[in-house]
């Protein structure tokens, strides 16, 4: 499946589409398909990084890869 990851903090060249494994759900839980997303100013905020102490708040170092 594809999907667009997340490699570092930064504008909006810091996303990739990539092609990863499909996920499978586990004893318990469900799949959802997501058809449509938004991005709010606290997520775009998040994803650049700035300012630096947002990354204290969320416990993050970078995002995961």
């Amino acid at each position: 499946m594809k999907a667009i990851v997340q490699e570092g903090y930064g504008s909006p060249d810091a996303l990739r589409l990539r092609e990863i494994e499909s996920p499978s759900p586990g004893d318990h839980e469900v799949l959802v398909d997501v058809r449509a997303a938004s991005v709010n100013a606290l997520d775009w905020h998040l994803a650049r990084g700035v300012p630096v102490f947002l990354r204290v708040v969320e416990a993050v170092g970078a995002p995961e890869r």
